[in-house]
């Protein structure tokens, strides 16, 4: 008798056991195949955010030409101010010794 309660009791906590594994192994097997996809994931966002870096990168080297350009143009517009600055106190000085060789007239 203590032979078959022993029996049972052993069969009863092998088939606990083997449930316990096998829901284990099933939790494990879900948790590789959500990691499969999340590396699937994080390489797609890798790669995603690769491309908008690179994106970034070219935009930045655009501005950066459009800032050197608008610099240069920025000086060129500063000496023609500068010119016309120029250009403007000599015409004055013209018009003002004209006038005073009218009046001496």
């Amino acid at each position: 008798y203590d032979l078959m309660a022993e029996k049972e009791t052993i069969e009863a906590k092998h088939k606990e056991v083997t449930r316990v594994l096998n829901e284990t192994s099933a939790a494990l097997d879900a948790s590789q195949k959500a990691n499969q996809v999340s590396d699937s994931d994080r390489n797609a966002l890798l790669e995603k955010l690769g491309q908008t870096s690179e994106k970034l990168l070219v935009a930045n080297r655009s501005i950066e030409e459009q800032n050197e350009s608008a610099m240069k143009l920025k000086g060129e517009l500063e000496d023609l101010r500068l010119k016309n600055e120029h250009e403007i106190a000599q015409r004055d000085l013209r018009i003002k010794s004209f006038q005073k060789s009218r009046v001496t007239f």
